[in-house]
Parts: C-alpha cells; sequence; structure tokens
C-alpha cells in the first residue's frame, strides 16, 4: 500500500519561430490551435477546440483531473486532445503542455514521452542547443518536463515533523505545499530543470520521494507503539471503507491515514482481499476536484470580504466590458484622486491650526454667543 496517490509528468513545448502564447494575437493563437490539432490527431489523439466542447464534458474532464484547473481560467483560443493516458494542452502557459498521471513517476513519464517523441518528430519547437526548450516559465527551459506527486504523509503531520523535511536535492530544488493538512495531503513539484536530463530528473524525485516515505515510515513507527489503539483505528477504517455506500473524500482521505499508519507501522499487513485498494484507487476523481475547489474557494472568499464601493464596481464593469487595462487606469486614476485629497487634508491641517491659534479669543466669544 503506497503513501502515493498519483504522480504526474508534463512536458511543455512552444513553437519554433512563434511568440509565446501570452504575447500572441487572436489570429496567432488560431493558426498555432489549427497547427496543432492536425499534427496531435495525426499522431493518433483526438482533439478540438475548447470553444466547441460542451460546458458539461469540460467540468467533467477538469473533475477527472485530465484538464488543469489553471488551464481554463484564462480567455486564449485553446484546443485540447487525449487518449485514456495522456492529455494535451494547446494555447495554455504553452503552446502545447502534455501530460500522463499514473501510480508511480516512470509509468507518467513513459506515456507523456511516446506523444512527445511524436509531437517533436512532426512540429519545430523552440530549441537552444546551450540551454535546451524555451519557455515564458524560466524554471521550465531546459528538458521542459515537470513532475507532480500527490502525496499522503499522515504519521508526519501528527507529530508535527512535515517542516522538518529536507526541501532540496543538490541543486535541484523542489516545491512541497499542503493541499489540505487536516487530510494530511500534500503536493511536492520537481522545480528547475536547467542543465538536467528527464531521466536525471525522474531519479532525482523518486529519490526524493523515497526518502521521504522512510521519514514517514520511521513516523508511523513512533505513533505505532500502543499496538491495540493503531490496529483497532485501522480495522474500524477498513470495515467503514468495505461496508460504507457513500462517503466524502476528506473522510476517505482520513480513514486511509489510519490504515497507512498500522500498515507502515509494521502493525497491520494489508491485502488486496482486504477491499481497501479498489477503494483507494477510485479516490483520484475526487482528489482532483478537492486540488480545484480549495482555491477557487479562496479565491470567492476575497472577492466577498473585498468592500465594493462605487469605484469598485466601476473597475469590474469596465474589467468585463473594456478589458483588464482600462479598469487598471480606473483604479490608478481613483488611488491618485485620493491622494490628492490626502495631500490637501494634510497641508490644510496647518493652516487651520494656524489661523485657530492666532484667532482663539475671537472664536471663543463667537463659539459662546
Amino acid at each position: 500500500m503506497s503513501n502515493i496517490i498519483w504522480a504526474k509528468v508534463k512536458f511543455s513545448r512552444n513553437l519554433k519561430d512563434m511568440l509565446f502564447t501570452h504575447k500572441m494575437s487572436d489570429v496567432e493563437q488560431d493558426n498555432a490551435l489549427k497547427l496543432c490539432l492536425e499534427t496531435i490527431e495525426a499522431c493518433g489523439l483526438k482533439g478540438e477546440a475548447i470553444s466547441n466542447m460542451s460546458e458539461q464534458t469540460v467540468n467533467n474532464l477538469a473533475g477527472n483531473g485530465m484538464i488543469e484547473n489553471s488551464f481554463l481560467t484564462n480567455s486564449n483560443i485553446k484546443g485540447y486532445a487525449s487518449n485514456p493516458k495522456v492529455a494535451v494542452q494547446i494555447n495554455g502557459k504553452s503552446h502545447i503542455e502534455i501530460f500522463s498521471k499514473a501510480d508511480d513517476i516512470y509509468s507518467a513519464y513513459n506515456e507523456a514521452k511516446k506523444i512527445d517523441k511524436k509531437l517533436c518528430n512532426k512540429l519545430s519547437f523552440s530549441y537552444n542547443d546551450k540551454y535546451g526548450f524555451l519557455n515564458p516559465s524560466i524554471d521550465k527551459v531546459g528538458c521542459g518536463m515537470e513532475i507532480g506527486i500527490l502525496i499522503l504523509l499522515p504519521a508526519l503531520t501528527q507529530i508535527g515533523a512535515f517542516k522538518s523535511l529536507p526541501k532540496s536535492i543538490e541543486k535541484l530544488m523542489f516545491k512541497i505545499e499542503s493541499v489540505d493538512e487536516s487530510c494530511n495531503l500534500y503536493m511536492i513539484k520537481s522545480g528547475a530543470n536547467l542543465g538536467y536530463t528527464e531521466k536525471q530528473i525522474c531519479e532525482l524525485v523518486k529519490s526524493y520521494i523515497d526518502n521521504i516515505i522512510k521519514c514517514e515510515i520511521e513516523a508511523s513507527k513512533t505513533l505505532a507503539k500502543d499496538v491495540d489503539e493503531v490496529l483497532d483505528k485501522c480495522e474500524r477504517a477498513i470495515a467503514i471503507i468495505n461496508h460504507c455506500i457513500k462517503i466524502y473524500t476528506t473522510e476517505l482521505l482520513d480513514l486511509i491515514s489510519k490504515i497507512l499508519i498500522a500498515v507502515n507501522g509494521g502493525v497491520k499487513q494489508l491485502e488486496d482481499a482486504d477491499g481497501v485498494k479498489k477503494i483507494i484507487n477510485s479516490i483520484n476523481n475526487n482528489l482532483d476536484y478537492l486540488l480545484q475547489i480549495i482555491p477557487r474557494g479562496i479565491a470567492i472568499g476575497v472577492l466577498i470580504s473585498a468592500p465594493m464601493g462605487p469605484i469598485g464596481m466601476l473597475c469590474i464593469q469596465r474589467t468585463l466590458n473594456k478589458g483588464r487595462w482600462p479598469a487598471f487606469y480606473t483604479g490608478i486614476g481613483a488611488a491618485i484622486s485620493d491622494i490628492i485629497y490626502c495631500l490637501l487634508v494634510g497641508l490644510g491641517i496647518s493652516f487651520i491650526t494656524d489661523f485657530t491659534e492666532q484667532n482663539q479669543f475671537a472664536l471663543q466669544i463667537l463659539g459662546g454667543i
């Protein structure tokens, strides 16, 4: 039974002699989209423009983790293609983003690499002999590969040792983020890859993950000293998972965490016959939805808590009607006017104070009347 929920490998590629996506006009984006779709379909993947897909289809793909949430956040002319194991996003942060999810790093890497090789043979990508594949994100310059690992670390979370985990191996930096600490769920991503080959990055990430899992096992053994209590929680968790009719993702993660502590702590030998493995594999879709819903909830909370005066409403209106820059200039104008008012008040206070002191007696008589 593994602590890893899934591993994702993504390749970012940009077309040669074309501007990066965020610099392209609508016409240029449309041309890039047509070229990429034609080539991708020649590689055996079914693709189409996002604008031609139903909202329900897009939401289903996003819920299944087959479209990244960040891919849907802006209004570029986009396309999408996939087969059961690989997805390709067109006109996202890069012209082409190829990614695959699997139970382990190398399975995900092999599936994504198959499509990457086919596309590299058919398309000319921006490549420099010294730096490798060029990309608008500096941390993806090089081999253009990113690895993400979604992992459960209940024991390290419980003993408060997660923050003490090493943050890097050699010169390759890793990003470690808590997806939901109440669920013991963490995301580990590879960082800058300039100067490293794809295989080296896979090996370094695997070594790093193995090191973290060793720490998790040691922490589990520490928690498992009270054998009866840990075993009782484990057996209860297995019974609930096997016999429940409906269960929420957060509750399921909590139950799996109890099982993991018992298994990694050497208290329980878990067999496939227990029926847990199949259910654990089925939570990936719900986890992808959880990963999307948390940042959305934070963003909605910030927007709701922001004071909405007439200037704020005007900025929102101009953003929707005319775009971000007219709204930005409106906000700047409002800020400048506030500064002018503040300066007038600040400079005027000294004049009022001097006038009051010089005419204090007359003002007292006037006030008394």
